[in-house]
């Protein structure tokens, strides 16, 4: 009876101490990748688009869904989503173009220019969570946008300004 009450109390203690331990959070959590989804392809030449944003506040995390919207759209084609609708091409193939023109991306994207916001609005934003990046030890706002995207309009300004062919 002793034997079990002792190896009972052994069993008890070492739950709790293992219970206890420090857990290391994940340091990749902050930097998961969200898709953009298409939802509808509108007549007008623009697509309907949900997007994901990270930042600090509200306005910082509308702004990368929109950037990062804009991003898929140029470089990498939108396939997700309602595949009847829409199933966009990248307007830029080359991964070339892309580095040849870094100059012209950065101010495209520049929270100063804010050319980048001319191609797009948004429709509506949900609260989608926060996100941890353990790295920085930094909390960020993940927000799930709506947002319209004019690839009509931002394919013409790509051509004038010489980025991609007629």
């Amino acid at each position: 009876m002793r034997n079990k009450l002792i190896l009972f109390a052994i069993l008890i203690s070492s739950i709790v101490f293992y219970s206890c331990r420090k857990i290391s959070p994940d340091p990749n959590a902050g930097y998961y990748k969200y898709d953009v989804l298409c939802i509808n392809s509108e007549m007008d030449g623009s697509i309907t688009v949900k997007a994901y944003g990270m930042g600090k506040n509200r306005k910082d995390a509308v702004e990368q869904a929109m950037k990062n919207a804009l991003n898929t759209v140029m470089f990498k084609g939108v396939r997700g989503g309602n595949e009847g609708e829409c199933n966009l091409a990248p307007l830029i193939y080359s991964e070339q173009v892309k580095r040849q023109n870094a100059k012209y991306f950065a101010t495209f994207f520049s929270d100063k220019s804010k050319i980048y916001k001319s191609f797009v609005s948004t429709r509506k934003d949900v609260r989608f969570g926060t996100a941890r990046n353990a790295m920085l030890a930094d909390t960020q706002i993940v927000y799930e946008v709506i947002l319209r995207v004019y690839v009509d309009n931002l394919r013409d300004k790509l051509i004038i300004d010489n980025i991609i062919p007629k």
